[in-house]
């Protein structure tokens, strides 16, 4: 019998987690159209086989959302040497705009802040580039939020008015 790798243990026991999320092998399996034993099988550590994505996909779907979700996806992510960066949903109104931009300056100063902070004394300890590594991660969460935002004006074929800016060089209102 063929061991499992490290990273397919890890594989495994994310899809367990989506799994148990759903309320187990018969419930996800209802979500799939896969049997019990299929599913068992996907978590298990002593079996070769895996979910494929579009179950991966189903699953994921419909499971109640936490700070981990999707396990499965988050940890493929991961995996690639990438993240997972849910993009929220997002109002398209000129206030949520301007308030989603401020927003954005805000994490890039936090994460400047962060980065001050950890070379202040010359040297940039684990737990330094940990914080700002957060910072990074959620500024990287606010501008795909504020893309996502920007995506809907454009889809909803309108954009932000402008009221009271100059525009420039034509010294008009």
């Amino acid at each position: 019998m063929n061991r499992l790798t490290t990273r397919q243990l890890r594989l495994k026991d994310s899809t367990r987690k989506v799994q148990e999320s759903l309320g187990g092998t018969i419930e996800a399996g209802k979500i799939t159209g896969k049997s019990k034993t299929q599913h068992g099988r996907f978590q298990s550590p002593h079996d070769p086989d895996f979910a494929n994505i579009c179950d991966v996909l189903e699953m994921e779907a419909v499971a109640p959302r936490d700070a981990q979700w999707p396990p499965v996806t988050r940890l493929l992510c991961q995996m690639a040497g990438g993240v997972f960066l849910p993009l929220p949903d997002t109002e398209t109104c000129e206030t949520g705009l301007a308030l989603e931009l401020c927003t954005l300056a805000k994490e890039f100063g936090d994460l400047a802040g962060a980065v001050h902070d950890g070379m202040a004394d010359g040297t940039f300890q684990p737990d330094e580039a940990y914080r700002a590594l957060r910072e990074g991660q959620e500024l990287q969460a606010k501008l795909a939020a504020f893309n996502r935002m920007l995506e809907g004006m454009v889809e909803a074929g309108h954009g932000p008015t402008v009221r009271g800016i100059r525009e420039v060089g034509t010294g008009t209102h």
